[in-house]
């Protein structure tokens, strides 16, 4: 059988005098249980030509009359681009709503990155501007009153052959992951922020932010409510290649003898119990250094064959229906590109005149009338929240700390916006492993008559201006929560959208500059599928 899901999202779009303006964007889902395991785009015969459907649009303000609209998108749908891109043959994966819940977002602290680095070089241009620094100076315990030191990020400890302090700091930082799954043994979510995070705790973000540190498998929630169990014999060895769910060990329990199956495919680093051990549940049982989940390794198999273009191209033919891309991901990938959406008739213009509306907090919603060749088709149609003003028609901040404030998003707002002009990733990173070296340098097994006395910090690269979102990777998962609430529900009532479900494209620098600072307001906005699923994909 086969079946057509349109969700049609309306976002305001600024009025001119009195015509108001409306972008419209089309989100299809398709779904079909034929033609497994490569279902084609011939299918559904809607979208073989999506721009040739005749649509006519209507808008309600505020649950009233709707309203006729005029299409005014310029320039209009090209026919011919639709057909050059997605013909009958294209492969449709039936749309399939994957929450991203339950997975570790690593992110890292912008703001202390810079501000540590801002501060040393600046110290160490005063103290020796005319030389490099000496070690002394570099790795100086500091004076408690703001000055910084490499020694704050060295792992080496009191410069001994002890070089165990970086294990458990690793582990700190997983154990503050807010999120746990009992019955897995892990932690996910996102690190909270810290206004007042030790400088290394942040540079170790960084650093398993571009490296994530080793998967320890720990002994997960045991059937018949089991809480611990002997080994009897490991079934796999250190360096052995294992794939999900290959038996690893077998235990000993009150409830007889089982298998302990492996939740990842790679390569073991480390067996973390010997026979004979009483081991709990949570106890670590292996290690291994570049260990995937099943999802995760399924994502870097695809990623691979993606990235392999003269040997296994993302096709059909050569990836298969698993590592091809499909329909759903074409939409998903257009939609960061708006005049590429317009071309494709999947964002609408509209423009429309409702009469006298008063001003002030209200709703728009869109209605599209059109003939489906697929009689299974339903049409979904959101309530989009909307600020009306005598010269301004947009989109409503949501109602507890809303990202816009008078439809700009408030870079002055230091709370919310660090401004940065360096390669955080690169000098962070740089940094972090010179003071390693550093500390490294004087232990006794290296420390010889020729080691430098001075050194020359790493040089510090521009990245351009860019404006870092404090706290967004615990925001980012918020919207994993909300856009999963939105899918479970679109079906049964209609849902209620704000500003804060939509992605604003492109955003630009006003020229001029308000009471409290510059501001960067979005033009041209429409919905993309960042939060809530419109597309199909969260990305």
């Amino acid at each position: 059988m086969r079946s057509q899901e349109i969700i049609w999202t309306a976002l305001p779009n600024g009025r001119k005098a009195d015509t108001f303006r409306l972008s419209v964007h089309v989100a299809p889902r398709l779904i079909t249980d034929e033609g497994l395991p490569a279902p084609r785009l011939q299918l559904f015969r809607d979208f073989m030509n999506w721009p040739a459907n005749p649509i006519k649009f209507q808008v309600k303000i505020g649950g009233g009359t709707p309203i006729a609209a005029k299409i005014v998108t310029m320039p209009p749908a090209a026919n011919d681009l639709w057909t050059a891109v997605f013909k009958a043959d294209t492969f449709v994966r039936p749309h399939k709503f994957e929450p991203l819940l339950g997975r570790k977002v690593r992110s890292y602290p912008v703001r202390h990155i810079r501000t540590f680095i801002k501060d040393l070089y600046t110290q160490l241009v005063a103290a020796s501007p005319t030389d490099h620094p000496d070690f002394s100076r570099l790795m100086s315990r500091g004076d408690g009153q703001g000055q910084r030191s490499l020694l704050e990020l060295n792992f080496v400890d009191e410069f001994s052959l002890r070089e165990d302090r970086k294990g458990p700091m690793l582990q700190q930082l997983e154990n503050r992951f807010p999120f746990i799954d009992r019955e897995k043994q892990t932690r996910w979510g996102a690190i909270p922020f810290d206004p007042n995070e030790p400088p290394v705790m942040s540079f170790l973000q960084l650093e398993t932010f571009h490296q994530p540190p080793p998967a320890i498998f720990r002994l997960p929630s045991l059937a018949g409510g089991v809480t611990q169990g002997t080994l009897t014999r490991w079934l796999i060895n250190v360096t052995d290649a294992v794939a999900i769910d290959q038996p690893l060990a077998e235990l000993s329990t009150a409830k007889g003898p089982m298998k302990i199956l492996s939740p990842w495919a790679g390569t073991v680093k480390l067996l973390n119990a010997t026979p004979g051990a009483v081991i709990k549940v949570g106890d670590p049982l292996l290690a291994e250094p570049g260990a995937q989940s099943a999802a995760a390794a399924s994502m870097t198999k695809d990623f691979v064959k993606k990235m392999e273009p003269f040997n296994k191209k993302p096709t059909l033919n050569d990836s298969g229906p698993e590592g091809a891309i499909d329909f759903h991901q074409m939409l998903s990938f257009a939609a960061n590109h708006p005049a590429l959406m317009r071309l494709l008739g999947l964002v609408v213009d509209l423009e429309f005149k409702p009469g006298a509306v008063p001003p002030g907090a209200s709703s728009v919603q869109l209605l599209a009338t059109w003939t489906p060749q697929l009689t299974t088709t339903q049409d979904f149609f959101p309530i989009t929240r909307c600020l009306i003003g005598p010269e301004s028609f947009q989109a409503a901040p949501r109602a507890s700390d809303p990202e816009l404030v008078d439809g700009a998003l408030p870079f002055d707002n230091k709370d919310r916006y660090e401004i940065v002009e360096i390669d955080h990733d690169g000098v962070g990173l740089k940094t972090m492993h010179f003071a390693d070296n550093l500390g490294r340098s004087r232990l006794s097994i290296h420390y010889t008559d020729d080691t430098p006395a001075k050194y020359a910090p790493p040089s510090i690269r521009s990245g351009g201006l860019s404006m870092a979102r404090v706290g967004h990777a615990g925001k980012l998962v918020d919207s994993f929560q909300r856009s999963k609430s939105l899918n479970d529900s679109y079906k049964t009532a209609p849902i209620v959208l704000d500003e804060h479900h939509f992605q604003q494209l492109p955003v630009h620098a006003n020229k001029s500059r308000s009471r409290a600072g510059s501001r960067a307001v979005a033009k041209d906005p429409f919905p993309a599928g960042a939060e809530w699923p419109l597309a199909g994909l969260v990305r």
